[in-house]
């Protein structure tokens, strides 16, 4: 009974190892002529013919275009084909077509065998051309394909704020489009896209977008001395320091850091400037006016401020309460961007101006000011000088006195009826003396001669005519 189940069960064994075996070599001996099944040769199936009807296939079936386009975007280029000299090598292609699954060991053929004829194997046609000389046409596409990169711009015009758009970079790859060209030629197509590089600018528009800036959202102007040149132009080097400045999200703005330091070799000149409650020449003189104009532009945005001085005297031609100093290195003006976006700062010195906008998101707040509260009055002094260089008995007012006095302002800042800040500022400013300079006093009147005593001639002379 064993010795008859183990002779079945080899019997079995060969008979399932002898069929498949069976079959694989039948199937090589029906194609032993022929190209496998599965095989095409660009689009054209080959599969089961032998050399010679596969190569005539291919012959009668590929048709040579008039042109070949190269195609970019919308717009296409045509290469005249015959330039390209095409010669087609059918014979070779069908040698390659009559390989696949012979050109391997036993077992990889028969895994190539298996794939191609459940998945397909497609393969390029062969060609003899001269794809350089496409090259011209790739050229010439080139000239109006490639193209900087081109930055995105903020543009803002008083109340206009808008994005001019950038644009990508291009470079056509001219190497790599032509050997692209072979490419489709031997896959017997008439056309293929362009190769080309692209890249984004620095600035895109979306990176703009991500700013937030899309509105204006103050406006502050303070009169300008026509006449006083230093003055005028600290403050226009100080105002374009300032000028296009970005504050971002949740940053702190200092005017000093920005301004920098205001000496000679910065290009600063001397000007007036209050120090000891007198006006005297000094480095950087007028940089206060940017300052308070600033700072009020500042607080108009709504903007919390985390550092301002006041002026030791009122300045009358700044808005009651509302003045800010700095000094370099010791007194700054800074606040705080509570935005949630970005802040522009725009700055410029007209005639008789100087005025800075804040641009950025659109916040919704609303900016209240209380009437300025003006109280403790305080006379100032006058004090006269002798000035040797003016005539005797000039008198000149160099310095205007100024009172002292208290100035309490409320700032109200709301949104959506919710208030984000409401703050009391109190500046207390100090008496500024009036200087009187004067000239010297005039020497005392010289003594009138006293007459002198009449002689006897004359009397004699007298009393003679009056006696006649």
């Amino acid at each position: 009974m064993k010795k008859w189940l183990i002779r079945s069960l080899l019997v079995l064994a060969v008979t399932a190892l002898v069929f498949p075996l069976g079959a694989i070599f039948s199937h090589a001996a029906i194609y032993r002529n022929k190209i496998y099944p599965g095989v095409k040769v660009a689009d054209i199936d080959v599969g089961g013919l032998t050399q010679g009807a596969a190569e005539t296939r291919l012959r009668q079936r590929i048709t040579r275009p008039d042109v070949f386009k190269l195609n970019y975007a919308e717009d296409n280029w045509e290469i005249d084909f015959a330039d390209l000299e095409p010669k087609l090598r059918a014979a070779k292609s069908v040698d390659t077509a009559f390989l696949v699954g012979r050109d391997q060991g036993f077992f990889q053929n028969l895994g190539t065998r298996y794939s191609t004829w459940s998945e397909g194997t497609t393969l390029p046609i062969s060609w003899s051309m001269k794809t350089a000389k496409s090259r011209p046409v790739v050229e010439q596409a080139a000239l109006a394909i490639d193209r900087p990169a081109v930055d995105a711009v903020l543009l803002v015009n008083g109340e206009n704020v808008r994005i001019e758009k950038g644009q990508t970079g291009r470079k056509t790859k001219v190497e790599k489009t032509i050997k692209e060209i072979r490419s489709s030629l031997l896959m017997n197509e008439d056309h293929t896209e362009i190769a080309v590089k692209e890249w984004d600018p620095a600035k895109t528009t979306e990176r703009i977008k991500a700013l937030k800036i899309e509105a204006r959202l103050s406006e502050f102007t303070t009169k300008l001395s026509t006449v006083r040149n230093n003055r005028r132009h600290n403050i226009a080097l100080a105002t374009g320091k300032i000028n296009d400045y970005y504050v971002e999200p949740g940053a702190v703005f200092s005017f000093n850091e920005v301004v920098g330091s205001r000496t000679s070799g910065n290009g600063f000149m001397n000007a007036p400037v209050i120090s000891g409650g007198n006006l005297v020449p000094g480095i950087g003189g007028g940089i206060c006016q940017v300052a308070t104009t600033l700072y009020n532009a500042a607080m108009e945005t709504g903007l919390p401020v985390v550092e301002r001085s006041l002026h030791s005297n009122y300045i009358g031609s700044y808005p009651d309460g509302r003045d800010a100093t700095v000094v370099d290195g010791v007194i700054d003006l800074k606040f705080r961007n509570d935005t949630g976006g970005h802040l522009l700062l725009r700055g410029e010195v007209r005639d008789a101006d100087v005025v800075f906008w804040v641009y950025g998101p659109k916040t919704g707040r609303k900016v209240t000011f209380s009437a300025p509260s003006i109280y403790n009055y305080t006379g100032f002094a006058t004090k006269v000088e002798t000035d040797t260089a003016l005539p005797p008995g000039a008198r000149v007012r160099k310095q205007a006195g100024v009172s002292g006095r208290t100035i309490t302002v409320t700032r109200k800042v709301t949104k959506s009826g919710k208030t984000l800040i409401d703050e009391e500022t109190t500046s207390r400013y100090l008496p500024r003396q009036e200087l009187i300079m004067v000239g010297p006093a005039p020497p005392p009147p010289e003594p009138e001669p006293e007459p002198e005593p009449e002689s006897d001639l004359q009397t004699s002379e007298t009393t003679g005519t009056t006696g006649g």
